[in-house]
């Protein structure tokens, strides 16, 4: 089974530049076309764009250091391979404690782009 996540990854370059600018440029809505330039950097795999943009809109609820402190939301330090709900230390909601996946690059993706429609109540 491919996620929209791998999907988009097996397109050449080209074609996901061609397909996020015309999603970006179609877009009428700032959210969703910030969601598309979410998207390619995490597709394209830009270490320093990534960053920048975990700093503006993660790490004010989010540490990822080992052995880091939680904050609003969980150290996500060896996030992937771990299943929802399982930090040590941290207080999580009993719907994320009962979603029972595992965390992983495609299931995070889907997580990002819409939080509380992947996991109803948290």
């Amino acid at each position: 089974h491919k996620t929209r996540f791998n999907l988009l990854r097996e397109l050449s370059e080209i074609d996901r530049q061609f397909l996020f600018s015309i999603a970006v440029v179609s877009s009428r809505s700032q959210q969703v076309r910030k969601k598309f330039l979410l998207l390619q950097t995490i597709i394209m795999g830009d270490a320093d764009k990534g960053a920048k943009i975990f700093k503006q809109r993660c790490a004010q609820c989010h540490t990822v250091d080992a052995g880091g402190k939680h904050k609003t939301g969980p150290n996500l330090n060896g996030l992937f391979g771990r299943k929802t709900g399982m930090a040590k230390g941290y207080s999580y909601t009993q719907a994320n404690q009962s979603k029972g996946i595992t965390w992983g690059e495609d299931t995070l993706f889907i997580y990002l782009e819409n939080p509380k429609k992947y996991i109803p109540g948290t």
